[in-house]
């Protein structure tokens, strides 16, 4: 009856009506020990298999988008990609708690508007990092071939992937699929991202492998991403030193300690690149935010609310001594263009990204999101979620 408990209790709540869609469930929900590791070593043995071919064969599909200049300003580009960070808890954004010491001072951009295109990892990056493909008024597809890393490659860059989150499991599908097109890739976690085996690997394990492949030099122009696990739920998880604010309850303590804890990777990834003697511009953007539950006491995913959607964006430039900050909404698709044009990557495409330099990028209007029905829905049509803090 114990066994059988969560099973029937998923039954009731979602309403399979396929014999296949039953099975899966009542697998997925099957908890009694020795069968759950049984389904768990067979559906991962098959998640495996399914996925190495995916990868396989999504790699031997080119990027598709002509490249009419290549003439990078800097030597070194990163794009740093945060994890569930909306930028109303950041000090960098007004909030009261100084958990973002060298943002705030160090910045050369900060962007206030930029809106990510959904409330989960899977769905926005593709669109963040990917050309998007609209359908219809409806439905939007992340072109993944046509992605920054394949970009890059074509334009004559290095390329590195340096990750913290999960490379292998239900959740890491996508993701994994563009990391395949760089030409260097380093996981700290080789299944999924919030196992067993993935605790006390926190996001400073990726700067070791930062600084050992900047210490060969080359001719070519680099791009570097480093995909961090930062902010996501379950934050004192996420925390590899103590606890740095008391906000009165424990899980948004710990969830502003973990921006900190960001920013101070930030400061350690640009000192790396200071060690070397680099010129470099580095990006910082979140692929989404999250939402309150149980009345203010946490932080979760839900496509509802405004906030999800309303994420950091900042640049840091060797070469720029003076801070900037612009107050413009813009969209989170067709995001690639933006990065390949602050890489000196010219694209054939007719878009804002493309046609204007960063600070002169005009306001954008009517932005669309997905919901979790990967359905296009209007930004303006969602709900509040202030932050009490």
């Amino acid at each position: 009856m114990i066994c059988f408990y969560k099973p029937v209790k998923s039954a009731i709540k979602y309403q399979p009506t396929t014999l296949s869609s039953i099975t899966t469930l009542i697998i997925d929900n099957f908890k009694y020990p020795a069968f759950e590791f049984c389904f768990d070593l067979y559906s991962s043995a098959k998640i495996y298999q399914t996925e190495k071919a995916e990868q396989l064969r999504q790699i031997q599909q080119p990027n598709t988008i002509p490249i009419v200049s290549v003439n990078p300003k800097h030597k070194t580009y990163i794009i740093i990609i945060g994890e569930s960070v909306r930028k109303d808890y950041m000090s960098a954004y007004g909030f009261k708690y100084n958990n973002t010491p060298f943002t705030n001072k160090n910045a050369s951009v900060i962007w206030d508007g930029l809106i990510a295109p959904a409330s989960n990892t899977q769905s926005s990056i593709p669109h963040l990092i990917s050309q998007s493909s609209y359908l219809d008024d409806n439905e939007v597809n992340a072109q993944l071939n046509n992605n920054i890393i394949a970009i890059a490659n074509d334009a004559g860059f290095e390329t590195y992937w340096l990750s913290n989150q999960g490379k292998l499991g239900r959740m890491e599908i996508t993701v994994p699929r563009i990391s395949a097109y760089s030409k260097n890739i380093f996981y700290t976690k080789k299944g999924e991202y919030n196992g067993k085996s993935t605790r006390g690997k926190y996001d400073t394990l990726l700067l070791p492998e930062l600084d050992s492949l900047l210490s060969k030099k080359q001719d070519k122009p680099k791009l570097i991403v480093m995909h961090l696990i930062g902010s996501h739920p379950h934050f004192c998880k996420r925390l590899q030193f103590d606890i740095q604010f008391d906000l009165n309850n424990e899980n948004i303590s710990c969830y502003v300690s973990s921006i900190k804890e960001t920013d101070d990777l930030i400061k350690s990834t640009i000192d790396i690149l200071k060690k070397h003697n680099e010129d470099y511009s580095v990006v910082y953007f979140a692929d989404h935010g999250l939402s309150h539950a149980e009345k203010y006491q946490d932080l979760r995913h839900n496509w509802e609310y405004q906030n999800s959607y309303q994420v950091p964006l900042i640049f840091f430039d060797s070469s720029e001594k003076n801070q900037i900050k612009i107050n413009k909404q813009i969209t989170g698709y067709q995001f690639v263009y933006l990065l390949s044009h602050w890489m000196g990557i010219d694209l054939n495409v007719h878009h804002d990204y493309m046609q204007y330099n960063l600070i002169d990028i005009p306001e954008q209007k009517d932005i669309q999101i997905k919901d979790w029905k990967n359905k296009l829905y209007p930004f303006d049509n969602l709900k509040k979620d202030p932050n009490p803090y």
